[in-house]
């Protein structure tokens, strides 16, 4: 990513810096097929991306008391360490969806920069860490992750000027929305779920991306 689409990101009100998280972690959610989750870790990640996606839709009514017994847990999920960097990104997606929701409920106006800072740490996780698990999968999956990345953010920055409030208007960041399929010319070849183009990844996918790893902080540095 190059110095303008870190710039666009830090632009964009959180609603859609969340969409970005949310597709970021769903175009690699595949590759933690590869790994022995448990089936309820399986259930828990779907439910960690699910409830992103619908805070980036803008459901953020229920008071967080109330959050239900799938929120719950997704938090479990992403409190538990997991394998791989798939599941980072989701993790990461779904935190960023949290720290809205905080936002949202909070009472000052102090607590909510500090969530809404807290959104832009957590997107700028998940672009990162779907990066490296793309590129550890293989160099057209890097690329076409890159691609796609660039193209959510100009795609979000040119439907967010003007925008009147830090959370901005709703986006639906499924296929069915605005922005378009994940992949605007198809799954890269190689994606799990297709027998006959199954591989292995080039290497172990480590745990979570430091915050002083090169790829993560390239964010706030402008390009990575």
């Amino acid at each position: 990513m190059q110095e303008k689409d870190a710039h666009l990101l830090r632009s964009l009100p959180l609603l859609c810096q969340v969409a970005v998280a949310v597709r970021c972690a769903a175009r690699v959610r595949p590759l933690a097929e590869i790994w022995p989750h448990p089936p309820e870790m399986r259930d828990a990640l779907d439910n960690a991306l699910a409830f992103a996606s619908d805070v980036a839709c803008g459901k953020l009514s229920p008071p967080a008391p109330q959050l239900g017994s799938r929120v719950q847990a997704a938090r479990h999920a992403v409190k538990s360490p997991a394998p791989g960097l798939a599941t980072r990104a989701i993790q990461a997606a779904f935190l960023s969806a949290e720290a809205v929701w905080l936002c949202h409920e909070a009472k000052i106006p102090e607590e909510c920069d500090r969530q809404a800072d807290v959104v832009l740490h957590r997107t700028a996780e998940a672009m990162a860490v779907a990066t490296r698990a793309a590129g550890l999968w293989g160099i057209e999956w890097s690329h076409q992750v890159r691609e796609e990345i660039a193209h959510d953010l100009s795609r979000l920055a040119m439907r967010s000027r003007g925008r009147v409030s830090i959370l901005g208007l709703p986006i639906d960041p499924s296929d069915a929305g605005r922005l378009g399929k994940l992949w605007r010319h198809g799954p890269p070849p190689g994606t799990p779920g297709r027998p006959s183009e199954a591989k292995e990844p080039k290497q172990d996918c480590p745990g979570r991306v430091s915050q002083t790893d090169p790829e993560w902080s390239a964010v706030w540095r402008g390009g990575y």
